[in-house]
């Protein structure tokens, strides 16, 4: 399944429709105001928006309150299915997963919240305003993640761009393994949103570098990335074209997609180290 086929021209009147929702984890009626005034100033959709209550058993975590949210006005519940709207939640075996979340959500009739966890979903949360996603979820803090793989909010807005996202939005991004702890996301986003580009730049954990790009091969999806370890020399052989340059090296650590949607691959690490080693001679 690829995403070559999804249909993103859904509504593009506000640039990200999609909701930020902030899981909220206090014990007390003091703790829960708390954390509702942090996450309305972090940038979380908050009041007047509906309530959804969710009801998990005490081993998950979670407290019998279906009845008593009932009581007090709550207007959903979170159970297996809700009543106007569908929530899915799966866990990722690879980035490719994130795949079949896009295909159900983008062509949905109804509003739907798509999720894939753990890290090699991470685009599943961050890119939901792109494939029609009725909300997304971001932890109020780094030490309150309610499901794994899941980002704060904080991270959401000011290094994702989260409200700028649209159904046209150009996603760019980072392939290797391990891959988190790359800057590189902030660099990009930020250059992106100060020159007004339409455009988000994401962390892709990838396994399999060739399926990767197979399954992603929509114009505006993977439509250049960084390439770093492991992948940069496996990844040659997925190229289309590669510069001459590039080609001698062996390796690659950019990777363009043309307008036709094939790949070209370059090497620019080799003008790093040269560089750098030139610098020095001047100085010696």
């Amino acid at each position: 399944m690829t995403s070559g086929s999804l249909q993103t021209s859904t509504n593009e009147v506000r640039g990200s429709p999609t909701l930020l929702c902030t899981p909220l984890r206090g014990t007390t009626v003091d703790q829960m105001l708390m954390q509702m005034r942090k996450a309305k100033n972090i940038g979380a959709d908050v009041s007047p928006l509906p309530t959804l209550v969710t009801c998990r058993p005490v081993w998950e975590g979670g407290q019998y309150v279906l009845r008593l949210a009932m009581q007090f006005g709550a207007n959903y519940v979170d159970v297996e299915l809700e009543p106007d709207s569908f929530k899915i939640a799966t866990a990722a075996l690879d980035v490719t997963d994130c795949a079949r979340i896009f295909q159900i959500m983008v062509h949905s009739q109804v509003p739907i919240i798509g999720i894939v966890m753990g890290e090699r979903g991470l685009i599943s949360r961050l890119l939901s305003p792109k494939f029609g996603g009725y909300l997304t979820y971001g932890a109020l803090e780094a030490g309150a993640i309610s499901a794994p793989g899941q980002p704060t909010a904080k991270d959401l807005l000011d290094l994702y761009n989260f409200r700028l996202i649209r159904p046209n939005t150009s996603v760019y991004g980072i392939t290797g393994k391990p891959v988190g702890h790359s800057k590189i996301p902030l660099l990009f986003n930020a250059a992106f949103k100060a020159v007004g580009l339409n455009a988000v730049y994401l962390h892709f954990l990838v396994d399999d570098v060739e399926e990767f790009f197979n399954t992603y091969s929509c114009i505006d999806f993977a439509s250049g990335c960084s390439c770093t370890i492991p992948h940069k020399e496996v990844a040659l052989k997925s190229m289309d074209e590669i510069d001459p340059t590039a080609k001698k090296i062996g390796a690659i650590n950019n990777i363009v997609r043309r307008p036709d949607g094939t790949l070209t691959a370059f090497n620019t690490d080799y003008i790093g180290a040269i560089s750098a080693i030139e610098d020095g001679l001047r100085e010696i």
